[in-house]
């Protein structure tokens, strides 16, 4: 999941100071315009692409103030930080995973 949480454009700070955690993944792969779900992981990270999906959503917040963790995501599941994934899916032809979750919960809820 931490993949798809990875598309909310405005969690994205677009200026990042090369002192910050989230500098060399901003410039890595940059999600606000590049699709998360194609991402891979930096070379020289020794875990495994969710693992590092998750170092980069976890920088990613922390550049707006935002915690997440595992025991406690409750940030990404306001409803503000859905509602701009599922923008990015309209505007987009990105998260076509959670775009597929998105419809099938709308279709066991009709």
């Amino acid at each position: 999941m931490e993949t798809c949480f990875l598309g909310n454009k405005k969690a994205y700070k677009k200026t990042v100071g090369k002192h910050s955690d989230f500098y060399h993944h901003a410039k890595f792969y940059d999600v606000s315009q590049l699709d998360p779900e194609l991402m891979g992981k930096q070379p020289n990270f020794r875990g495994s692409v969710s693992a590092y999906h998750k170092c980069y959503l976890q920088a990613m917040l922390a550049e707006k103030n935002i915690r997440y963790t595992k025991v406690n995501p409750n940030a990404v599941y306001e409803k503000h930080y859905l509602e701009q994934l599922q923008k990015r899916i309209n505007e987009t032809s990105h998260l076509s995973s959670l775009n597929n979750f998105f419809k099938f919960c709308d279709s066991i809820s009709e």
